[in-house]
């Protein structure tokens, strides 16, 4: 027959269709099997079960003389092994390298008599001692509680970080809802509705990310500009510092000036991105005005403002902050 139940009554169900039913991905610690250091290269693991690939492994308290540096600190590392073409189909391993060895991990190990290896522990170790023991298998029962405590009610995500013991890479999943979620509007309201995603720019300001021609770009949010007094005296230049650089998006540079008699004067800047001026001729004086910006701070560059012979000079020199 082409169709085969595998569980009914009468019936034997073999270990490879056990585990085919009850691999659900899941790979970890079901309880117990606790690792400690008993000194120099020895690592003792405790009572437990183990499950990987649906399997269920028992382990029976066991010291491990684990391998040693041939010279100096090197990585080392615990591991089950899981081959299910072996004779010996579940042992220890461990290793001692400068770089760790990527372990085998076949999620078809079934189907295929594969081979699983499954880390315990990692730590350091010279020709003789390990030291920094840590534990590395997943905790299953740990990741139960954490998954429970994920709420994925419509609109809503809730990790309960305090008590699942779960690290935040875990939780993916509801990161991603929330995004999906969160909306900048409705439709009701007459507005797109889109999720919201932040950014900072290269410059360090933060934004929102707008997508265009299938490329995203950071927007920074509006703000207030704040102007502070730099400078205030009978000069004609101003250096950028790096304070300016550091604090301010731009520098206003305004400047003041006269000369006796009704004589024309000039007024103009180098340096400077944008420059207005303005004359007022009487038959005593002649005065003006002329404002300066400069957009691009680099530590070093002058704003020079040149005026005519014998005119009075006075420069006032704003930084602007957003």
């Amino acid at each position: 027959m082409s169709i085969n139940l595998v569980q009914w009554e009468g019936s034997t169900v073999t270990p490879k269709l056990d585990a085919i039913m009850y691999d659900d991905g899941s790979y970890g610690i079901i309880k117990g099997c606790a690792i400690t250091h008993q000194g120099t290269n020895l690592l003792k693991i405790a009572n437990g079960f183990i499950k990987i690939a649906g399997r269920l492994i028992e382990i029976a308290e066991e010291t491990i003389q684990c391998q040693v540096s041939a010279s100096g600190t090197v990585n080392g590392q615990l591991w089950i092994r899981l081959d299910l073409s072996s004779v010996t189909p579940a042992v220890f391993m461990t290793e001692a390298a400068a770089v760790l060895t990527p372990l085998t991990q076949n999620a078809d190990c079934n189907f295929q008599n594969g081979i699983y290896e499954l880390q315990l522990a990692t730590y350091n170790i010279d020709e003789s001692v390990i030291t920094n023991l840590v534990e590395t298998a997943p905790e299953l029962e740990k990741l139960r509680t954490a998954l429970e405590n994920i709420d994925l009610a419509a609109n809503k995500v809730t990790y309960d970080n305090t008590h699942s013991g779960l690290s935040a890479n875990k939780v993916q999943g509801a990161i991603d809802e929330i995004n999906d979620n969160l909306t900048a509007s409705n439709q009701t309201a007459g507005l797109i509705n889109v999720p919201f995603r932040f950014g900072i720019t290269d410059d360090g300001e933060y934004g929102y990310i707008k997508t265009e021609g299938g490329a995203d770009s950071v927007i920074p949010f509006r703000k207030n500009a704040n102007f502070i007094q730099i400078a205030d005296s009978e000069i004609t230049s101003y250096t950028i510092t790096q304070n300016d650089v550091d604090n301010y998006k731009q520098l206003i540079i305004i400047g003041q000036s006269s000369t006796g008699g009704g004589s024309s004067i000039s007024m103009s800047a180098t340096n400077v991105d944008i420059s207005f001026t303005s004359y007022n001729s009487h038959s005593q004086t002649t005065s003006g005005v002329g404002v300066f910006v400069r957009n691009n701070l680099v530590v070093g560059d002058t704003i020079t403002v040149n005026k005519g012979n014998g005119m009075y000079l006075k420069l006032m020199v704003l930084g602007v902050k957003y």
